[in-house]
């Protein structure tokens, strides 16, 4: 059984990264393209480990964190830790840790890693999932008649947004290092997840987008908060603790990337 310091990990456990465009939310370093109909592109940032190359971008300051190309709209990050109880297949309770970082180094407890996976293996899209949009295309939130259907609300004005999601179909690989690399048997199992994600303001530090090449546009920080469950087909689950959430980094701006930079 995972001791204490056990942790979860990986994309939708906490949403490391999300841009939201119009009409479209893709969290995990995702993004959409806005007022396109075509299946969006994997980002042209390329990054090689251990001999196999992957499509995705990290986060910070002046970093475009979106995953695909050919993106113009809003973008965030959150970077949000703590603590959740997790109930195991046998019945058996504990508490564990979730993390949201890019670690690609430290994996020795890590149990459980929920994605959407990398569509098509391992050149396409990463870890990236289409959401509802809430807001108008220009980061002015539009009222909702339901609460509870999830979706995105921005308001960058005020530096706020909100991502949720109910029973989102992703897969837990276990590990980073299997979700990027697909040694275990099996791969993966099917797992859902729900998550209510706030950027609460207000919005400071600015920074022009400076990377990766071809990337523009403007960011600002802004705390966040989460509250997240997620179960899998094995028969684990787990739901975040409602107080003890630490916010590492929360970010918000626009972006323009592609055919759309300049």
């Amino acid at each position: 059984m995972p001791s204490r310091r056990a942790f979860i990990g990986g994309a939708a456990a906490a949403a490391t990264g999300a841009s939201l465009g119009s009409g479209l939310l893709w969290p995990a370093a995702g993004a959409a393209a806005a007022h396109s109909n075509r299946a969006p592109k994997p980002t042209t940032n390329a990054v090689t480990i251990n001999g196999v190359t992957f499509h995705f971008t990290s986060f910070g300051r002046g970093m475009d964190p979106s995953s695909i190309t050919d993106f113009k709209g809003l973008v965030g990050v959150a970077d949000v830790r703590g603590k959740g109880t997790a109930r195991h297949p046998d019945g058996s309770v504990e508490t564990l840790l979730f993390d949201g970082r890019f670690d690609f180094q430290n994996f020795s407890t890590q149990v459980h890693d929920f994605d959407p996976g990398i569509h098509p293996y391992p050149g396409g899209l990463f870890w990236t999932v289409p959401l509802r949009s809430g807001d108008d295309g220009e980061g002015r939130a539009r009222s909702h008649d339901d609460e509870d259907r999830g979706g995105v609300t921005v308001d960058l004005e005020d530096g706020t947004a909100r991502m949720r999601a109910m029973d989102l179909h992703v897969r837990d690989f276990f590990n980073i290092p299997n979700a990027l690399f697909r040694f275990q048997k099996p791969v993966s199992v099917a797992a859902t997840v729900s998550f209510d994600i706030r950027w609460i303001g207000p919005a400071t530090h600015p920074s022009a987008v400076t990377s990766p090449p071809g990337s523009t546009g403007r960011l600002f920080t802004s705390p966040v908060t989460m509250k997240w469950s997620a179960t899998n087909a094995s028969g684990f689950s787990f739901k975040s603790h409602p107080s003890g959430t630490t916010s590492f980094f929360g970010q918000l701006g626009r972006v323009r990337n592609g055919i759309f930079a300049g």
